[in-house]
C-alpha cells in the first residue's frame, strides 16, 4: 500500500460528541470520520464512486471489513442513511491500521456532500448490501455488470477481456485483436 492516507488515524469524532439524533443513529459504534465531498467543474455526480485511503489508531478498530459503515447525511433534513460501501487492503503500519474504502456518492453540480465513516464496533455484524451487480457464467468465462460497466473476462484464464462503459457513449476498451484466436498476453513463443 502506498501513498499517505486522504484521512490520518488523527482525524476522528466520538460518536458521543455528534448531533443526539446521529449519536443515536450510530448506536454500537465508538467513532467516526467526516468526509466532505466538492463537485467543482458544474457536473452533477450521481452514485459517482469514491475510494480513499483511511487510517485509524489500532487500538479504536478491530476488522475493518466488518466494522466501517458509511452514513451519508441529507442535505435537507439532516439525517443519517447508511449507504453500501466496501473495504480491502487491509494493512497495519506503526500503530496504524490503513484500509481502502470505496463507496457510491451524489453531489450536485456545485455542491458539496457530507459522509460520515463509522468504526470502533468490535460486535458489528458483516455487513450485506444489495447492490446493482451482476455476474453471470461459469468459470472464468465470466460477464460481471452494474449501472457503470460490463466487464467481460477470457474464457481461459478470466483476464478482463472487455471493458464497456454504459457512461461514456459506450466506450470500449478490448484486448482482442489478431493472433491465434486466443486472449492477448498468452505467449505462444515457447510452445
Amino acid at each position: 500500500m502506498s501513498g499517505e492516507p486522504a484521512l490520518t488515524a488523527r482525524q476522528f469524532i466520538a460518536v458521543s460528541d455528534l448531533p443526539r439524533a446521529w449519536a443515536i443513529w450510530a448506536g454500537g459504534w465508538t467513532f467516526c470520520k467526516l468526509v466532505r465531498l466538492f463537485e467543482t467543474v458544474d457536473i452533477q455526480r450521481f452514485r459517482e464512486p469514491i475510494e480513499l485511503l483511511v487510517s485509524f489508531r489500532e487500538a479504536d478498530i478491530t476488522d475493518p471489513q466488518r466494522e466501517i459503515r458509511v452514513a451519508a447525511v441529507d442535505a435537507v433534513s439532516g439525517s443519517l442513511r447508511e449507504i453500501p460501501s466496501q473495504v480491502w487492503d487491509d494493512s497495519r503500519r506503526k500503530g496504524e491500521r490503513l484500509c481502502r474504502l470505496a463507496f457510491l456518492a451524489d453531489v450536485a453540480h456545485h455542491g458539496d456532500a457530507t459522509f460520515l465513516i463509522f468504526y470502533g464496533n468490535p460486535h458489528a455484524e458483516q455487513p450485506e448490501y444489495t447492490t446493482d451487480l451482476n455476474v453471470n457464467g461459469s468459470g472464468y468465462h465470466l460477464r460481471i455488470e452494474n449501472e457503470h460497466f460490463v466487464v467481460q473476462l477470457a474464457e481461459q484464464m478470466g483476464q478482463i477481456e472487455r471493458i464497456t462503459s454504459k457512461r461514456q457513449h459506450g466506450l470500449e476498451l478490448y484486448a482482442g485483436g489478431k493472433g491465434h484466436g486466443e486472449p492477448p498476453t498468452i505467449d505462444w513463443a515457447h510452445d
